[in-house]
């Protein structure tokens, strides 16, 4: 399979920096802190504003994501396999709520 060039962001709260850094040093990640209480938006917003500026695909991961073995490969596969789109990897299991019966029904399933 065709590997592409990517770059993980993590967006993090000052209350979580430790966990945050630990996940940058692990996906060898640029690090955003909000060191105020700025909220997800304005985070996430920074995140995409450094990613626009790179020269390849972005990841942005939240400082509680707890990635799979080989999650960087396999990031490479998706991206690979679907070039123009934007993908997510993000599982939330509180929010949307509209989503929540239907992401509880799959991964039982799975």
């Amino acid at each position: 399979m065709m590997q592409t060039d990517v770059k993980f962001v993590v967006v993090g709260h000052h209350t979580r920096r430790d966990k945050a850094t630990r996940l940058a040093d692990q996906l060898g990640a640029h690090l955003l802190i909000d060191e105020g209480n700025h909220g997800a938006n304005w985070n996430h917003r920074r995140a995409l504003e450094w990613a626009v500026e790179q020269s390849c695909r972005v990841v942005v991961a939240e400082d509680d994501a707890l990635p799979v073995t080989g999650f960087a490969d396999k990031v490479s596969g998706w991206l690979v396999r679907f070039p123009d789109a934007l993908c997510s990897f993000y599982l939330g299991t509180g929010r949307p709520p509209q989503y929540q019966m239907q992401i509880a029904e799959r991964l039982i399933v799975a």
